[in-house]
């Protein structure tokens, strides 16, 4: 893509800046679409980490502001006891809140099957739910990358900052080392209590995302790939926060979770036979083997070693993965692939935020071409959707179909990661 278009681009994400960015929320799942007026704490925190990881974007006043809106909304919804109907535990931080302006037919529809809503003193509905195994890692990853844009310009905005953050990070992290590792292996676990609700507790939060090769829902309690990527890189960030704070004995226990928990991460994960990293082990200890991108928030968390980034990166590169749209979330050689038709949510669909994530996972590795052409297959994506939720992209001819339910058309837009990925992308053109 020229210079000329990534900074028209860049542009055109500042200009929806508006549209996601809310005085209370924080930053809003996206401006329009099914999830409009709802803070996604997960999508929020990775928004975060992608854009406020350049440095050129903490320039911006609107993202630091909207990042500490979003964590001083998470600080405030903290867990602070088991509630399995919410799935609140602890420490833990909340992934869903909705408020009175969320979308309420959609809203009603997810209470009436069980989810965790309740009506407000003004009629309305409204829900806070916690069914997400990455929300709290990812809070405290989005800390850390706040505090050093914030350190970079203005120490003691920082340290102030930090001091407000701090008992929070602590009690994420506690909810993380004592609560979520639930079989005490150094790695956390997601066991779904309101079987109403959500059945995966990671960004591929549809119940069939896992599904293997033979189509069978695995049992949980499940390890995520994705989700202790991002608990091993918050313990990395937490060891450096600790040690900012004076919390020596912290940081060492930290960093001591950090090197167990690797070490099991790669006996547990890595699938010789598929030559990357299998997305899930299921409740009974297997690995659930399929070809997925999901390796790729490995990469992104920079907790694979060079030797197998490498076998990583070569498989995210063959055309059962990499399409001229971008990366699929599943191979379109699996047996589960669009398995409940083209526009299937997490089995095979592209979405822009993990394509732009991609790039940066792979540059973290040194491969620069492979970023690149990431890069320029999202952007020719928002030169044609913009900044839409996901797309389907025929195996063959790779046509575009936008995502429906019930045969109407939903998808976010725009979606407040795929904004704030951008810009992350985009920033040396800044």
């Amino acid at each position: 893509m020229s210079p000329e278009f990534i900074r028209f681009l860049r542009a055109e994400c500042l200009e929806e800046l508006p549209f996601i960015v809310d005085d209370f929320l924080g930053i809003k799942a996206s401006g329009g679409g099914r999830f409009s007026g709802v803070h996604y704490g997960r999508d929020a925190y990775i928004s975060i980490i992608t854009a406020l990881s350049e440095p050129q974007n903490g320039e911006l006043p609107i993202l630091l502001e909207c990042a500490k809106t979003s964590q001083r909304l998470a600080i405030a919804y903290q867990g602070k006891k088991c509630n399995p109907f919410t799935e609140e535990d602890k420490g833990k931080i909340a992934h869903e809140i909705h408020t009175g302006d969320s979308p309420q037919q959609r809203l009603a529809e997810m209470i009436e099957i069980g989810w965790p809503g309740y009506r407000l003193e003004n009629g309305r509905l409204g829900m806070v739910y916690y069914g997400a195994g990455d929300a709290t890692p990812l809070f405290n990853i989005s800390v850390a990358v706040v505090h050093r844009a914030l350190a970079s310009r203005d120490q003691l905005a920082a340290q102030i900052y930090l001091e407000e953050m701090w008992p929070h990070v602590k009690a994420a992290f506690h909810h993380d080392t004592k609560i979520a590792d639930l079989d005490n292996d150094g790695l956390i676990e997601s066991d779904p209590q309101n079987k109403n609700a959500l059945l995966n507790h990671t960004w591929k939060d549809s119940n069939d995302a896992y599904r293997d090769e033979k189509g069978r829902i695995p049992k949980p309690p499940y390890k995520y790939l994705t989700n202790n990527s991002y608990y091993l890189w918050a313990l990395r960030e937490g060891v450096e926060l600790a040690k900012e704070m004076g919390e020596t004995a912290f940081a060492a226990e930290l960093n001591g979770s950090y090197a167990r928990g690797k070490k099991e991460f790669h006996n547990r994960f890595f699938a010789p036979d598929l030559g990357t990293y299998a997305p899930m082990i299921d409740g009974k200890g297997n690995r659930v083997e399929f070809i997925a991108d999901d390796p790729v928030i490995a990469l992104w968390a920079k907790v694979i070693d060079p030797e197998y980034a490498k076998l990583v990166i070569d498989r995210l590169k063959q055309p059962d993965m990499n399409t001229e749209r971008g990366l699929r979330t599943r191979s379109s050689l699996s047996s589960q692939f669009r398995v409940n038709g083209a526009r299937a949510y997490h089995n095979g669909t592209v979405w822009l935020h993990q394509t732009l994530i991609a790039a940066k996972a792979v540059e973290n590795y040194g491969d620069i071409e492979f970023a690149e052409s990431l890069d320029n297959k999202a952007f020719a994506l928002e030169r044609r959707l913009k900044r839409k939720e996901l797309v389907a992209v025929e195996r063959e001819r790779g046509h575009l179909l936008q995502y429906r339910e019930k045969g109407v058309p939903v998808a976010c837009s725009p979606q407040a990661w795929a904004v704030f990925a951008t810009l992350g992308r985009t920033a040396k053109a800044a």
